[in-house]
């Protein structure tokens, strides 16, 4: 292993697989992106490769990569020997297979929502309640169709990643208007660095939110090639985030659509381009049809803001997941918390999942399973219920593992009690502290 730790850059990387040593430097067509490459760079990636990926499928188009055995690859311990098992014994008993019947309820779920949304436009007169209702009708549109691009994203519906998951990719485009190759590039990375404070994506929100003090630091972002400061402007904002949080979640849609353009216009990393920007410009279309159909520009505004908000409830669903659990630095030599971590014990400590009633799952769509999720990403939305009572929970009472899981009432709870502590040591330490040497100091 010391030789692969030396190939640690994207130009020059080695990974580790089941104690195989593949060169994967430069290696631009990787569907997920290169940036996960670069983060396994001299590492072992055995877990989340295998989790991530169908390994009969992509081991045999990988032997051009092949270098050769390590021989002091680390041994999997019985929670990760357990957890492997597990998944073998969902393959044979057909748990990864998806049931088109639940998606196609859902499609008339969907239809019937974008029929009310679009009542106010058709049959009904335009008033505050009736636009009310659209808006709010739009905004679970959005918020559903979501979740589907989150399954398709990681192939657990057709399991065709160049075939139908793609056409699917574009319909959830064409609906959501996000851009599904900018998503899968950071959540891809966000699976398996989860909550890495100098790797994952999605905990990096310098200088809006910081949700562990370590980012006092000024931590350099692997992902983004860049260093997120904390300085005063940062101070400021963060100090008051809990305050923040909610009011950012209802307008944290506009940044997707954001984030949307500037990847398709401006990442080489990047495929079928313009048929990516095609279909974004034909659901800024029909979108923007609906709004020039709005007589009042005062009522106009208020269903523009009012259907984006709904759907806020989305954002607050995925980032309350991980704003409130452990955050770690970077630690050379391995994907994970600490050398001596590995992927079971990672997710559970990162990840956080929502308990609620069966009736509503509709509305949590697959990330009131969290965990589950995180360990085994490709297993249909449908079936995480099951594995989670019928396998996750026995897997960590067997191994004295904690698994973390509360109400939706009590999850947002903690991740604005959460925030709210990191903004009271961000009030009383400002940029250059003394205090943040310290703790440099006192934590190695």
């Amino acid at each position: 292993m010391a030789e692969v730790r030396k190939h640690d850059k994207w130009l020059d990387s080695w990974v580790v697989l089941g104690g195989r040593v593949y060169d994967v430097s430069g290696f631009d067509s990787h569907p997920g992106g290169h940036a996960i490459l670069e983060q396994c760079a001299g590492k072992d990636a055995t877990d989340a490769f295998s989790v991530l990926h169908n390994p009969e499928q992509v081991l045999p188009m990988m032997q051009k990569f092949y270098l050769g055995e390590v021989t002091d690859a680390k041994e999997p311990n019985a929670i990760i020997k357990d957890f492997h098992e597990l998944d073998s014994h969902f393959e044979a008993e057909g748990l990864y297979k998806t049931s088109l019947w639940f998606y196609a309820k859902l499609l008339v779920w969907f239809s019937c929502l974008f029929a009310v949304a679009l009542l106010p436009f058709t049959v009904l007169e335009q008033t505050y309640f009736t636009m009310t209702i659209s808006a709010v009708a739009l905004g679970l549109f959005w918020q559903q169709w979501a979740f589907v691009g989150h399954d398709v994203g990681h192939n657990s519906v057709f399991h065709d990643r160049k075939g139908l998951d793609y056409l699917a990719s574009l319909v959830v485009i064409l609906a959501f208007g996000v851009s599904g190759q900018w998503w899968k590039r950071n959540h891809n990375v966000h699976h398996v660095v989860t909550n890495s404070i100098n790797g994952d994506p999605d905990i990096q929100y310098l200088p809006l939110f910081m949700v562990d003090s370590k980012m006092m630091r000024s931590v350099y972002s692997v992902y983004h090639k860049t260093r997120f400061v904390y300085n005063k402007v940062a101070q400021r904002f963060v100090s008051i985030q809990h305050i923040m949080y909610l009011p950012v979640m209802a307008l944290a849609r506009h940044n997707l659509y954001a984030q949307s353009w500037i990847f398709v216009f401006s990442s080489k990393d990047i495929r079928n381009r313009w048929v990516e920007a095609t279909v974004l410009l034909m659901y800024a279309w029909w979108l923007a049809e609906l709004v020039m159909r709005i007589d009042d520009s005062g009522m106009a505004w208020y269903w523009w803001l009012l259907s984006h908000a709904v759907c806020g409830v989305l954002h607050v669903q995925i980032t309350l997941s991980h704003f409130s659990m452990e955050a770690f630095l970077n630690t050379e030599g391995t994907i994970h918390r600490t050398e001596d971590d590995d992927f079971v014990r990672h997710q559970l400590a990162t990840s956080l999942d929502v308990d609620c009633y069966p009736f509503l799952d509709w509305f949590h769509g697959g990330l009131q399973f969290q965990v589950v999720h995180h360990l085994w990403p490709r297993l249909p939305r449908h079936n995480t219920r099951h594995i989670r009572d019928k396998y996750l929970i026995p897997l960590c009472e067997k191994h004295g593992l904690t698994y973390h899981r509360l109400s939706f009432y009590d999850a947002v709870k903690k991740t604005l009690v959460h925030m709210k502590s990191e903004a009271k040591a961000a009030a009383r330490t400002p940029p250059g502290s003394s205090m943040i040497m310290q703790s440099l100091n006192l934590e190695g």
